[in-house]
């Protein structure tokens, strides 16, 4: 048997669970999360819950541009990365000699940013001889409720509501998920965003909406039906037709006020804009929840949650809609702390447990030695996988099959060679 700690759990990683003092099965696990903008670094005991946790924006940087710049997100994780990975290990009073494994993102997202978390994650792996996990972002958002309740159970469907992504998920069990429906075009998060710059280009984020929403009348303003022509049974949702009519909107309202292009729109009106907006979103958001919820519970009567998880699932109206649908539907609504809503590398962190305890990091190829390391990949398109039977050509809302996708697979299978 290895002598390192590292080494022992790398058996038991593939025999049987690795047990504690107490008699239960326990990790210790390095997060690294930069598939965007946001630096997270995290260490996170299985027993323990969070013993480290830091995260590094990059607001700053890129608000003069009005979003997120690739190559400056690169160099921001790169000036970042070692000091938030030092402040999150000082946090939580450990040397990294105590680690288990190391869990990183390797897709979806930026692939400049991704690149960045997958390298430092490979050096460390090959300098303290440390396992590598690699963990699907979307999938870590999904299983981030498990963390806070470890009771929570499969199957269940979450709402993953991001600047990034936005996608109603049937979660089945870990690394088994089944996309039901998606954005056809721009992200919840991004459309918050731009309409939130539309309203006061100074103020690009997302929270400005609903803080002037809370004092605005939903009512002053007519929305377009969104996905009107669509059948019920389809599940996606569409913001680019919304986010449109809010450009002609906010560009009518100043040519009247005689404002320019970058004032700010003033009170109540920019309150009655972010409130009917809101509301036309919200409003759209339920309509295809309300249809996924009718079809889960059919299909998958089991189901005894709804989440929304994502930086959007820090929206009080956001909120305020699934707990009404988790009692139209008796389901129990779930939502993780607000710090841990966005990008962070505990959520990284606790899917790696995940992985590594149930060996679902084994049997799905995503678990390498540190001598393998070098062939651990980053992916920008990174899918969620449905593996109630043999992966078929992956294809996103019906569109054609996605080459990073295959890619993924590719690697997979050469991993377990």
């Amino acid at each position: 048997m290895l002598a390192t700690r590292a080494g022992i759990v790398r058996k038991a990683i593939v025999q049987k669970p690795k047990i504690s003092s107490h008699g239960r099965r326990w990790l210790m696990v390095l997060g690294v999360e930069t598939s965007c903008d946001d630096t997270g670094v995290a260490i996170v005991d299985s027993d323990e819950g969070i013993l480290g946790h830091q995260v590094t924006g990059q607001e700053q940087i890129h608000a003069r541009w009005g979003g997120i710049v690739p190559d400056l997100a690169r160099k921001a994780h790169e000036d970042n990365i070692e000091p938030t990975f030092q402040k999150a290990l000082s946090e939580s009073g450990k040397k990294v000699e105590d680690l288990d494994a190391i869990a990183v993102a390797i897709g979806p997202g930026l692939a400049n940013s991704l690149g960045v978390g997958v390298r430092f994650a490979r050096e460390l792996s090959k300098k303290y001889n440390l396992p590598l996990v690699g963990v699907n972002h979307l999938e870590a958002h999904a299983l981030m409720p498990r963390f806070e309740d470890r009771e929570l159970e499969f199957p269940y469907l979450c709402l993953l509501a991001s600047g990034g992504h936005t996608q109603v998920i049937l979660c089945r069990n870990i690394g088994d998920h089944v996309v039901l429906g998606g954005t056809l075009d721009d992200s919840i998060g991004e459309t918050f965003d731009k309409v939130a710059r539309m309203i006061n280009p100074d103020k690009g984020l997302g929270w400005v909406v609903e803080e002037l929403a809370l004092t605005g009348n939903p009512n002053v303003y007519a929305m377009p039906a969104i996905m009107s022509q669509f059948p019920k049974s389809n599940l996606n949702m569409s913001f680019s037709g919304l986010k449109s009519h809010m450009s002609r909107l906010t560009t009518l309202i100043r040519s009247e006020s005689n404002l320019g292009p970058s004032d700010p729109l003033p009170s109540p009106i920019a309150n009655d804009v972010a409130a009917s907006f809101q509301n036309a979103l919200i409003k759209h958001v339920q309509k295809k929840l309300q249809s996924s919820l009718e079809f889960t519970a059919k299909e998958y009567p089991q189901i005894k949650s709804l989440i929304v998880t994502g930086g959007v699932a820090r929206n009080k109206t956001l909120k305020d809609l699934i707990v009404n649908l988790s009692s139209t539907f008796n389901l129990n609504p779930r939502f993780p702390a607000p710090s841990l809503c966005t990008d962070n590398g505990v959520m990284i962190a606790w899917t790696g447990i995940e992985y590594l305890k149930s060996n679902a990091a084994s049997t799905y190829k995503m678990l390498w030695e540190p001598f393998q390391v070098e062939s651990v990949n980053w992916y920008p398109r990174m899918p969620l996988i449905d593996r109630s039977g043999p992966v078929p050509e992956y294809t996103l809302y019906g569109r054609r099959p996605i080459s990073p996708t295959q890619d993924f697979l590719h690697d997979q299978q050469a991993n377990s060679s």
